[in-house]
């Protein structure tokens, strides 16, 4: 009996070479649901914090109540992100009320300094304006987004640039002055007042000396 067993065996192998084969296939298919299940880390969406909050913030409490910034200055500053916002949309292909605080980086900035001088032919002293704005309102985003901080620090470490003063010639002995230059023709300059208190030290002297002796 074992002998027959035996040969029995030996067949069913000959007539089947590829038994092994289709165990091993059923086994891998088998294996495919539990990869399957194991899933890949998925990475943090990066949060994106929009602009217009932070900027209605800084125009209407930060530089009116807290800085008591002059009117003037206020203006200033809003044609300044009028701009900024302006190229930044263009840029980006954004609308402006959809723009974020990381998208407003160095690299931005740096762009729209340089074109506020090539394109719109601003000199250095409006464009350190330009960006003695933006660095006031990336010191308010300071304390209102720590996140951001190292972006801030980088559009705070932009240098302004420097701007040649003109200086004032000075006048000669012979040239007139600015007064001079606004008098009339032909009016005489009146000498200049002596000092009033030794008038009036004389003044008083002669009025003790002139008075009439009593009795």
């Amino acid at each position: 009996m074992t002998a027959n067993c035996g040969n029995t065996r030996r067949k069913q192998q000959r007539t089947h070479p590829l038994g092994r084969r289709a165990t091993t296939k059923k086994s891998r298919r088998g294996a495919a649901p539990g990869l399957a299940s194991e899933r890949l880390p998925v990475a943090p969406a990066k949060t994106t914090t929009p602009i217009a909050p932070h900027l209605t913030a800084f125009f209407e409490q930060r530089l009116p109540i807290e800085r008591n910034a002059s009117e003037n200055t206020r203006d200033s500053y809003a044609y300044a992100f009028q701009l900024l916002l302006t190229f930044a949309s263009k840029r980006l292909q954004v609308a402006p009320s959809q723009l974020s605080v990381e998208q407003i980086d160095a690299p931005l900035v740096l762009d729209f300094l340089n074109d506020l001088e090539t394109t719109r032919g601003n000199g250095p002293g409006s464009r350190n304006i330009r960006l003695a704005a933006i660095k006031s309102f990336m010191h308010f985003l300071e304390y209102r987004l720590p996140p951001a901080i190292e972006q801030i620090r980088r559009v705070l470490a932009i240098p302004a640039k420097k701007a040649e003063s003109k200086l004032v010639r000075h006048l000669t002995a012979e040239d007139p002055g600015p007064a001079e230059r606004a008098q009339p023709q032909g009016v005489e300059r009146h000498p200049r007042p002596r000092h009033a208190a030794p008038v009036l030290r004389r003044w008083l002297t002669r009025l003790r000396t002139d008075r009439p002796s009593s009795g």
